[in-house]
């Protein structure tokens, strides 16, 4: 789950540093939302699940 989080925060980080460091027109919770909505969860956790995979000994 922090991972994910971690993922969603960096991509609204992006996105509004890409918009001039504003949320737009719509504010930080729609942008956020709508991040939530468009994040392929299967294939965030799969590559979380190699990274941790390949970190432990």
């Amino acid at each position: 789950m922090a991972g994910y989080g971690s993922h969603v925060v960096g991509q609204a980080a992006q996105r509004y540093l890409e918009q001039g460091c504003t949320w737009g027109e719509t504010g930080a919770s729609t942008l956020i939302q709508g991040i939530l909505n468009t994040a392929d969860k299967q294939s965030i956790l799969h590559r979380l699940r190699l990274e941790l995979a390949t970190a432990l000994p």
